[in-house]
C-alpha cells in the first residue's frame, strides 16, 4: 500500500488538481452562469442576454485558458521532474478532448451568442414604436411594435404626469413584438385597472396587453391577431408544451377568455394569423365593444399621424397628383398606410410599399381618362384577370382581399408597361372627357347582357364567395371585352356611364 501511495503521489497530486481546477471549478461556473437565469433573480431578457456574454467571456478568456495552462504545467513538472508519464498522459488527453469539444460546442450555440449579443448590446429593431397622452380622452395611444424598454417607457412617462391617475384606458394599435414587453404591459395595465382599446388592430404579443384591460374595446374594422411562437434563434415554431405557451395560456384563461379561443390562438403557423370574427371576440370575451374608430382617436390626432405619411408619398407622382385630382381618395390611402404602417412593423417602407396602390389610382380616377388611356386600361386589366386567376380577386376587391403588388407576378418589363399605363392614366385625367348618352346605353346594356347570359349575375358583388372566384374573374375579363367591344368604339363611354351610375351620390 506504501509503494502504491509512493508510486502515485505525483500522480495524485496532479489529480487532485485536475478535479479542482478543472471539474469542480467549470461546476461552479457553469451554475453561477444558469442559476441566476433559472430561479429568475434576472427577468429582463436584455440582462440575461448581457450576463449569458460576460460570463461566457469571463469563462472562455480567462477561466478555461487559466486551467488549460495550470494543468500543462503540472503535468509537465509531474513528467519531467517526477518522471511519471501515465497521469500527465492522461490529464494531456482529457484536455484535448475537452478543448475539440469546447470548439464544437462554440460552433453549435455561436447563433445562440448572436442573439444575445443583439439583444444585449444592439439597439432592438423592434422597438420603432409611438407614445403619445390623448389628454382630451385621458388615454395614452401605443402605436407600433412592442420593443424592449417600451412598458418602462410609458411608466416613465405617467410618473412626469400632473394627474397620472386621470389616465383611464391605453390604445393599442401594433403588429406585435416582444413577448416580455406584452406581459410587462400587461401587468401595468392590470396595476391600474386601465381600460384597453385598439383603433386599427393588434397582433401577436400585443393581445396579451390588450386582455388586461378592465374593459376591452374595439374600432370598427380592428382585429385581433393571434399566432405560434417561434424560437428566435432557429425561427422554428416552439412545442406545443413549450413554457412560453402555458405561462400566456394561464393568463388568458385569468383575464375570462373562453378555454376553445385560447385553444386557437396558437394553433396557426408563424407568417399567418388567426382574426376571431367579430362573434368570436365578443362570445370568447376577448372584445366586449365595437366603436367607430373617431370615438377611440380622435380626427386632429389622426390628422398629425397623417403627416409623416403624406410627405413620404409627396415623393411618389402618382399620389402628389392623385391629392390634387382626388382628394377624398387620397385621404382614404393615407389612411390605409397609417393602419398598415402600425401593424407591419419597423420595416414598413412607405415609397417601397405605393406601387401596390398604383392601379387603386388608376381605377378611381379611370372614368375621367382618355378614350386611349381607358381602352389600354380595361384591356390590360382584363388580360390580367385571364392569366393571373389566383390573384384575380385582389384586382376586383382589394378591400376585401388585400392590395396586389403586381412586381410579384409579372415581369419587370411588364411591370414598368404596367406602372407607366397606371401612371399615364392619373397624369391625364380630363373632367370634359365624353360619357355615353342613356338610351345609347341603354342599348349597349343590352347587348352585353345577351352575350354575358346568366353569368352576368357575378358582376354584383352581392354574389361573391371565396368558392367561387374563379367563375367571377373568368366573367369579368370577359366584361372587359365586351365592353372594348362594343362598335363604332362605345367602351370607353359605356364605362363612363356605367360609374356613373353606380357612384353613389
Amino acid at each position: 500500500m506504501r509503494y502504491i501511495r509512493r508510486h502515485w503521489q505525483g500522480e495524485y497530486s496532479l489529480v487532485r488538481a485536475f478535479w479542482v481546477n478543472f471539474v469542480v471549478l467549470n461546476v461552479v461556473v457553469t451554475v453561477a452562469l444558469v442559476v441566476p437565469i433559472a430561479f429568475q433573480w434576472i427577468k429582463h431578457p436584455v440582462y440575461q442576454s448581457r450576463w449569458q456574454i460576460f460570463g461566457m467571456g469571463f469563462v472562455m478568456l480567462v477561466v478555461y485558458p487559466w486551467q488549460l495552462v495550470g494543468l500543462v504545467r503540472t503535468s509537465h513538472r509531474v513528467w519531467v521532474d517526477e518522471q511519471k508519464s501515465l497521469g500527465p498522459i492522461l490529464v494531456i488527453g482529457v484536455i484535448l478532448v475537452s478543448f475539440l469539444n469546447q470548439v464544437q460546442t462554440f460552433k453549435e450555440e455561436l447563433p445562440t451568442y448572436r442573439e444575445h449579443w443583439v439583444n444585449g448590446f444592439q439597439p432592438d429593431p423592434l422597438a420603432n414604436y409611438h407614445i403619445a397622452v390623448l389628454g382630451e380622452r385621458n388615454l395614452i395611444h401605443l402605436e407600433g411594435f412592442f420593443g424592449f424598454g417600451m412598458t418602462r417607457e410609458i411608466e416613465d412617462l405617467i410618473e412626469e404626469l400632473e394627474e397620472p391617475e386621470a389616465i383611464e384606458g391605453i390604445v393599442l394599435d401594433s403588429g406585435g413584438g416582444r413577448l416580455y414587453e406584452g406581459r410587462a404591459l400587461a401587468k401595468l395595465i392590470e396595476r391600474h385597472q386601465w381600460d384597453t382599446f385598439s383603433a386599427v388592430g393588434c397582433n401577436s404579443a400585443c393581445p396579451l396587453a390588450f386582455v388586461a384591460g378592465s374593459n376591452r374595446t374595439l374600432g370598427r374594422g380592428a382585429r385581433l391577431g393571434f399566432h405560434q411562437y417561434t424560437n428566435p434563434i432557429t425561427g422554428e415554431s416552439l412545442s406545443s408544451e413549450d413554457k412560453e405557451y402555458v405561462v400566456d395560456r394561464q393568463h388568458y384563461a385569468e383575464r375570462g377568455i373562453d378555454r376553445t379561443a385560447i385553444d386557437r390562438m396558437f394553433e396557426v403557423p408563424p407568417g399567418e394569423l388567426w382574426w376571431p370574427t367579430l362573434e368570436e371576440l365578443q362570445q370568447s370575451g376577448l372584445a366586449h365593444n365595437i366603436v367607430e374608430v373617431d370615438d377611440i382617436l380622435p380626427a386632429e390626432y389622426r390628422e398629425q399621424r397623417y403627416q409623416p405619411i403624406r410627405a413620404a408619398l409627396s415623393s411618389v407622382g402618382v399620389f402628389e397628383v392623385g391629392a390634387r385630382v382626388d382628394p377624398e381618395f387620397y385621404s382614404q390611402l393615407v389612411d390605409a398606410f397609417w393602419k398598415e404602417r402600425a401593424l407591419s412593423g419597423p420595416e414598413f417602407d412607405i415609397v417601397a410599399v405605393a406601387p401596390r396602390y398604383f392601379d387603386d389610382w388608376a381605377m378611381t380616377v379611370a372614368d375621367r381618362a382618355n378614350d386611349t388611356d381607358l381602352t389600354a386600361l380595361l384591356s390590360e386589366m382584363g388580360n390580367l384577370m385571364a392569366s393571373h386567376p389566383r390573384y384575380c380577386p385582389q384586382m376586383i376587391d382589394p378591400v376585401r382581399y388585400g392590395n396586389l403588388d403586381y412586381r410579384a407576378i409579372i415581369s419587370q418589363e411588364h411591370w414598368q408597361r404596367l406602372k407607366e399605363l397606371f401612371t399615364r392614366v392619373v397624369y391625364n385625367v380630363d373632367s370634359t372627357v365624353a360619357m355615353m348618352e342613356p338610351v345609347a346605353f341603354q342599348e349597349a346594356v343590352e347587348l352585353v347582357q345577351a352575350n354575358l347570359g346568366d353569368d352576368i349575375r357575378y358582376l354584383d358583388t352581392s354574389t361573391h364567395t371565396d368558392a367561387n372566384t374563379a367563375v367571377v374573374c373568368r366573367v369579368y375579363s370577359r366584361f372587359f371585352e365586351e365592353i372594348l367591344a362594343l362598335p363604332e368604339g362605345q367602351g370607353p363611354a359605356f364605362y363612363r356611364r356605367m360609374r356613373f351610375i353606380n357612384t353613389p351620390s
